[in-house]
C-alpha cells in the first residue's frame, strides 16, 4: 500500500516509519535507564548501606571495648557506660537493619541470626564488666575482659569482618554488573538506534531508487523519441500510481496520441499525394488539350488570315460588279425609257391607226 500511494505520502510515511523506530528506541532506553536506576536505587539501599552497617557495628562494637577499657583504667570516668550502651544500641539497631536488608537472602539470615546471638553474648559480658568496674572490682573485671568479653568480641570482629569480605566482593559486584548493564544498555540503545537509521535509509534507498529508475526510463524515452531510430510504440513500465506512476501513464498516452496523430498524417499524406497524382495527370491532359487548341487556333488563324484576303478579294470583286450593277441599272433605265417611248410611239401609231 506504501508503494502505491504518492510521492509525498511515501516521504511522509518514510519519515515517519523512521520517527516511530526513534521513538521506540528512545522508548527502550528510557525503560533501560529505568531499570538502571531502580537497580543502582537498590544498590544504593541494600549493598552500600549493608556495607555502612556493618563497618558501622564493626566500629561500634570497637567503641565499646575501648569505653570499657579506658573505663577499666580511669574508673572514674563517667561517659563509659552511655557510650558503651550507644553503641550496643546502635550495633542492635544494625543488625535489625540488615535483617531486613537480606530478608529474602537464607544465606546472609542464617549468618545475621549468629551474629546476633553471638553479639548479644558478647553485649552481656561488655556490661558485666561495667558492673565489676563500677563494683571496683578491678581485677575481676581486667580477668572477665581480657578471658571472656575478648574473646566473644573477637569472634564477632571476625565474623563482621568476614560478612565485610563478602558484602565487599557483593558490592564490586553489583557494582560491575550495574556498569556492565549500562554499558549494554548503552551498546543496545546504540544497536537500536543505528538499526532504525539503517532501516530508514534502507526504505529512502528503495524510494529514491525506484525514483531515479522511473525517472530515467522517462530520460531515456525522451532520448530514444529525440534520435533518428525513435520508436513509437515503446512504452514505459508502470509500476505504481505515485507522481512517476503518473509520469509515465501520461507519457504514454502522450505517445499513444503521438503514434494517431502521425498515423492520421501519414494516411491524409498518402491521400494527398494521391490527390496531387491525379491533379497532375489532368495538369498534363489540361497542357495538352491547352497545346492541341493552340495549335488548332493557330490553324483558325491561318485560315482566317486566307479567309480575309479572299474576302478582301471578293469585296474588290463586289465592288466592280457594284459598278458594273449601276451601269447596267443606268443602261436598263435608258432602255425602259426607250421602250416606253416606243410603247408611247406604238400606241400613238395604233391610235392613229385606229383613227384612220
Amino acid at each position: 500500500m506504501l508503494l502505491r500511494n504518492s510521492l509525498r505520502n511515501k516521504l511522509i510515511a518514510t519519515a515517519s516509519i523512521s520517527t516511530l523506530l526513534l521513538i521506540i528506541v528512545l522508548g527502550l532506553t528510557l525503560l533501560q535507564m529505568s531499570r538502571a536506576e531502580q537497580r543502582f536505587i537498590e544498590f544504593i539501599d541494600r549493598d552500600e548501606s549493608a556495607m555502612t552497617q556493618l563497618n558501622s557495628m564493626l566500629a561500634d562494637g570497637l567503641l565499646a571495648g575501648i569505653a570499657i577499657r579506658n573505663k577499666l583504667l580511669n574508673p572514674s570516668l563517667k561517659q563509659s557506660r552511655p557510650v558503651t550502651v550507644s553503641a550496643i544500641n546502635r550495633v542492635n539497631t544494625n543488625i535489625a537493619l540488615l535483617q531486613q536488608v537480606y530478608l529474602n537472602d537464607a544465606n546472609w539470615q542464617n549468618q545475621l541470626k549468629e551474629l546476633e546471638q553471638n553479639w548479644q553474648k558478647n553485649q552481656q559480658e561488655k556490661m558485666q564488666v561495667l558492673t565489676l568496674i563500677e563494683s571496683n572490682q578491678l581485677i575481676e573485671a581486667e580477668e572477665h575482659l581480657v578471658k571472656v568479653e575478648h574473646e566473644g568480641w573477637f569472634a564477632i570482629r571476625n565474623q563482621l569482618q568476614d560478612l565485610v569480605k563478602i558484602q565487599r566482593e557483593r558490592f564490586i559486584s553489583t557494582r560491575t554488573g550495574i556498569i556492565n548493564q549500562g554499558h549494554d544498555d548503552l551498546g543496545s540503545a546504540l544497536g537500536l538506534a543505528l538499526a532504525s537509521l539503517i532501516i530508514g535509509g534502507v526504505l529512502l534507498l528503495i524510494l529514491s531508487h525506484r525514483m531515479v529508475i522511473n525517472l530515467r526510463s522517462t530520460v531515456d524515452a525522451m532520448k530514444q523519441l529525440n534520435s533518428e531510430s525513435s520508436d513509437l510504440n515503446y512504452r514505459l513500465p508502470v509500476s505504481g500510481n505515485d507522481e512517476v506512476g503518473q509520469l509515465a501513464q501520461a507519457f504514454n498516452a502522450f505517445m499513444d496520441h503521438l503514434q494517431q496523430l502521425i498515423i492520421d498524417v501519414t494516411k491524409t499524406s498518402h491521400e494527398v499525394r494521391e490527390q496531387m497524382r491525379i491533379v497532375s495527370e489532368t495538369s498534363t491532359r489540361s497542357s495538352n488539350e491547352i497545346s492541341n487548341q493552340r495549335a488548332e487556333t493557330d490553324q483558325v488563324a491561318t485560315a482566317m488570315t486566307q479567309m480575309s484576303a479572299s474576302v478582301h478579294q471578293v469585296a474588290l470583286h463586289a465592288s466592280d460588279a457594284a459598278n458594273a450593277g449601276h451601269r447596267a441599272d443606268a443602261a436598263a433605265k435608258e432602255g425602259q425609257d426607250v421602250v416606253a417611248n416606243t410603247i408611247k410611239s406604238i400606241n400613238q401609231l395604233a391610235e392613229e391607226i385606229g383613227y384612220s
